[in-house]
């Protein structure tokens, strides 16, 4: 057994002056190679040095040093180059949960509860609604009508629709614009001259 094995053995078995001798042996290692990582990669140098440096020693220290106990000098690596493994592979899992966390946030943002329009305007709304489908319905022929139902009364999209109604896209894409285009009419009406 060689001395770090020894030291690893030591801290694993709970001797605080071994996990210390441990902390400033590998220290060095870790800080610089979580350095040249926050160099390299953009995302990594909005996370706090100090704190990724924390997490590898976490990682390298708990459940009485396993992670530490798994280094084996006889697969080539010195205890320095086996700790920089676990240090780029620890810093990189930090940088996807950092990335995780951010994409979570922004959703949350967007995806956050919409504002509820107060009761008068959801029975204005409804009224409106209303006067509009009373309104298509006397300019739209009876085709026009089936499009408007499927599309905006059924919720279906213009695919669905076509293959409902056994025409093509573009038929539905065609009634559509009609539809869009007699809805502008009666919301703004040309004026009259």
């Amino acid at each position: 057994m060689s001395d770090a094995q020894a030291l690893i053995a030591a801290a694993a078995a709970g001797d605080r002056l071994a996990v210390q001798a441990l902390v400033q042996r590998l220290y060095p290692v870790v800080r610089a190679r979580v350095r040249v990582l926050q160099a390299r990669r953009g995302r990594l140098r909005t996370l706090d040095t100090g704190d990724l440096i924390q997490q590898v020693f976490v990682c390298l220290l708990e459940r009485g040093a396993r992670q530490l106990a798994q280094w084996d000098p006889s697969r080539g690596a010195t205890l320095e180059g086996y700790v920089g493994m676990v240090t780029e592979r620890e810093v990189g899992n930090a940088a996807q949960r950092s990335a995780t966390r951010e994409r979570h946030e922004v959703m949350e943002t967007v995806d956050g509860p919409a504002p509820q329009p107060s009761p008068e305007a959801q029975t204005v709304a409804r009224a409106d609604a209303h006067r509009l489908g009373a309104f298509l319905s006397t300019q739209l022929p009876p085709k026009g009508q089936v499009v408007f139902k499927c599309l905006y009364a059924d919720g279906l999209d213009a695919d669905e629709t076509a293959r409902v109604l056994g025409v093509t896209r573009q038929v539905v894409y065609n009634w559509q614009h009609r539809i869009r285009s007699l809805a502008r009419d009666f919301v703004s009406p040309a004026p009259v001259m």
